[in-house]
């Protein structure tokens, strides 16, 4: 969902560079490691590699658990140091920046929580890394932020910029939120412009909190739950494989794998 967000940020010139990114998304953690030459134009950032695998370390537990369990933050940034540490080259470690850019699941969170969670995760890295945590690098970005950082990603991967051929418009669906994010033209009166290199796009996006995949499939659990006679002790759920079963609450659910002939329960549902 970040990826490649740093083609919008400015470093100082010099030779090669790497890069931590840390996606702290509402079904898990994910360290991306990238590279980069710089240069006055837009750099040319690409995922850091062996050649054939790019550096990637996921952690299956969303930092917005940690507010229930401050321990989970060694639990999660712990094994992302220990793997980035062995994959950028030592005499690099202590010039390369870390970012956490943690997205819906930490916007669901009340204020208090965000700030107990940034601010632990700030200190732990600076702590126990070797990396550079700079004031404003461990944030929750905001949905607008996340669609376009999502529209910059495509757009680079298809050499949008570099071959300086039109944009194409970027749908997003996470575990927790929905983005769209897409170039206009002026006249349109645009929400956002977006710097990139010495080009300026004007920019229409947005973000729906709660459209997400896995918050979706909760809100139609919880519907079909509360429109179950209180004497049923299972319901189906259309969402789910035939014969999958779980437990909502009091009740048993068992999925029938059966969408349409469930449609008009969902839909009222929703």
């Amino acid at each position: 969902m970040l990826f490649l967000v740093f083609t919008c940020i400015y470093f100082s010139y010099s030779k090669q560079r790497y890069g931590i990114m840390i996606d702290a998304g509402s079904s898990g953690t994910r360290a991306h490691i990238f590279t980069w030459k710089s240069t006055k134009g837009m750099p040319n950032v690409q995922p850091a590699s062996n050649g054939t695998h790019p550096f990637l370390h996921k952690v299956k537990i969303p930092l917005a658990k940690s507010a229930q369990d401050m321990s989970l933050i060694e639990t999660i940034f712990k094994p992302i140091i220990i793997y980035a540490s062995q994959k950028i080259p030592s005499s690099y470690l202590e010039k390369t920046r870390i970012y956490v850019y943690a997205t819906a699941g930490m916007r669901l969170l009340n204020d208090i929580d965000q700030e107990r969670v940034l601010n632990a995760t700030t200190a732990y890295l600076k702590e126990h890394s070797p990396f550079k945590v700079k004031p404003g690098n461990v944030r929750i970005i905001d949905g607008i932020e996340e669609g376009i950082f999502g529209w910059i990603s495509v757009n680079h991967l298809l050499g949008n910029f570099i071959n300086n051929r039109p944009t194409v418009g970027a749908l997003d669906m996470g575990g927790a939120s929905f983005q769209i994010a897409l170039e206009v033209t002026p006249k349109e009166k645009p929400l956002q412009v977006v710097k990139i290199g010495p080009k300026r796009f004007p920019m229409y996006a947005y973000s729906y909190l709660g459209y997400g995949a896995n918050e979706a499939l909760k809100s139609v659990t919880r519907a079909l739950y509360a429109i179950t006679p209180k004497t049923e002790t299972e319901f189906k759920h259309p969402c789910y494989p035939k014969n999958f079963k779980d437990n909502y609450k009091s009740r048993k659910f068992v999925g029938t794998g059966n969408f349409e002939d469930h449609l008009d329960s969902v839909v009222t549902c929703k």
